[in-house]
């Protein structure tokens, strides 16, 4: 098995989880791996289920970069299917290989707080992706935010509602240290939380291109990086 996985088989039989730094190339390989690893019946991503359709488009449009985009509170979101992210790989190799896909983060807008400064993720090829969210641990404990804590609950509660089996769940970082927590003791989720709701203010979804002058600010990694990957998943 992967060393990139966290397999959490005592919370939810056949759960693991791969903790992610999104827009970061070697978690993104780690993705890639991870989903082609074993059959998995399902994967599991850390994206609204209200964008899904839209993200799942943009993802099949790869190489071309594509965004799913929304209006929620004061500003439109922008959700690029971005071949060096966790997320847009996993999912396109999961519609590769016909593994059905769950998307099970909370529609609450995030914050600056779940996006913290972490180590250099290029040390994530060596460490592995679970030992190297192992040295970040602490750090993310100590700064625990409500937030993303309510929204760990959250996906907890529908991590632990889907259908039995082997699952891949694709978390990122700052959430990990609350997810645990909740699935520990899932009788601490609120029963609210167990239903996916429609209680959002997602609206105006669309499907766009990103224009190529703008991929710098769309993609994780530089587009000439993202460039030479699909070069290289392309050569067999």
């Amino acid at each position: 098995m992967s060393e990139d996985l966290l397999h959490l088989d005592g919370f939810r039989p056949g759960l693991a989880i791969l903790p992610v730094r999104h827009g970061s190339l070697p978690f993104a390989e780690a993705a890639r791996k991870a989903v082609l690893s074993r059959p998995w019946s399902r994967v599991a991503l850390d994206i609204p289920p209200q964008v899904a359709e839209e993200y799942q488009d943009a993802v099949r449009r790869l190489p071309e970069i594509w965004a799913a985009t929304w209006l929620q509170g004061d500003r439109r979101w922008v959700l690029p299917a971005d071949p060096c992210d966790a997320c847009a790989t996993a999912a396109r190799a999961a519609l590769q290989e016909r593994i059905p896909l769950s998307f099970v983060d909370d529609p609450s807008e995030p914050g600056p707080e779940e996006d913290p400064d972490l180590p250099d993720p290029a040390a994530a090829e060596t460490l592995g992706a679970a030992e190297f969210a192992g040295i970040c641990l602490p750090f993310l404990d100590k700064s625990r935010h409500d937030i993303a804590q309510r929204r760990a609950i959250a996906m907890a509660a529908r991590l632990l509602s889907l259908p039995p089996g082997p699952m891949l769940a694709v978390v990122r970082l700052a959430l990990l240290p609350d997810l645990l927590r909740a699935l520990a003791n899932p009788s601490g989720i609120p029963r609210d939380r167990e239903q996916t709701g429609e209680n959002h203010d997602i609206h105006d979804l669309e499907l766009l291109p990103i224009e190529p002058r703008h991929l710098v600010f769309a993609v994780g990694e530089w587009p000439f990086v993202a460039q030479e990957i699909e070069r290289l998943r392309a050569d067999p």
